[in-house]
């Protein structure tokens, strides 16, 4: 496993071990609420004739309580910790937001279904491969997000998280990197064209072998990284990824 893979599996494990304390905490609390509701004298109330002008008080049992927190307990327990793991349990989220759809007001998709992944925990999200054109995913967490051979023109990736992300033969026309964070990212062979990036743009990506940024504007930092580990020619548009930077 890679450091990514291996650090996600880590938290995923621990916060299973976590999950039988919590239920047995609940447990335990339900057992007081009842024990205080059973063991609390009754008090004999004068009796109240109803009226149309005061309406009927609801009431509930301490057991009652009890199991309404019980439950509220056991879904937080359910959401938080057996619903952690993006890669196993929430792939039918992730598939479902794989369809193509205009993310953005301009370009080749303008007008068409925006579907959104906006602030959606995605970390080690498998794309390889597939056409997502015009998907949004900003803000949202996709450390280790696999994109190899995926089609992610017109992508929004506004202040997204895309740390260890692996866009290797990806098609990237027009996608928004606008505030997005690419440390160790994989670019080898992709078609990273007319791209949207700021100076806020942490581009400190591991690879851009074979990569064709033509069109793509970086801040003099920014250009000056990338032109010290640009190499290759893209296989795709058959430019040389360092004049398609302008590497001196």
């Amino acid at each position: 496993l890679g450091p990514f893979e291996a650090q996600l599996a880590g938290d995923n494990m621990s916060m299973r071990r976590a999950l039988p304390t919590l239920i047995l905490a609940g447990v335990i609390f339900l057992s007081s609420e009842c024990w205080l509701n059973w063991s609390r004298p009754h008090q004999h109330l004068p009796r109240r004739t109803p009226s149309l002008s005061s309406p009927r008080e609801p009431t509930a049992s301490g057991t009652e309580s009890g199991l309404s927190t019980l439950a509220a307990v056991v879904l937080a327990v359910s959401v938080v910790f057996v619903g952690a793991g993006p890669v196993a349990a929430d792939q039918a989220l992730i598939n479902s937001k794989t369809m193509a759809g205009g993310a953005s007001t301009t370009g080749k998709n303008t007008g068409k279904k925006n579907l959104i992944t906006r602030g959606v925990n995605l970390n080690g999200a498998d794309y390889t491969g597939k056409k997502i054109i015009g998907v949004s995913f900003q803000q949202s967490l996709i450390r280790g997000g696999k994109f190899a051979n995926a089609d992610v023109s017109n992508c929004g990736f506004f202040d997204a998280d895309l740390s260890f992300a692996d866009f290797t033969g990806a098609t990237m026309n027009q996608a928004n990197l606008e505030l997005a964070k690419l440390p160790n990212a994989l670019l080898d062979n992709a078609v990273a064209t007319e791209m949207y990036v700021s100076g806020s743009t942490d581009m400190k990506v591991k690879s851009i072998t074979g990569a064709d940024f033509s069109d793509t504007y970086f801040r003099a930092d920014q250009k000056e990284y990338l032109c010290s580990i640009a190499k290759g020619t893209n296989p795709v548009t058959g430019v040389d990824t360092r004049d398609s930077l302008a590497c001196p």
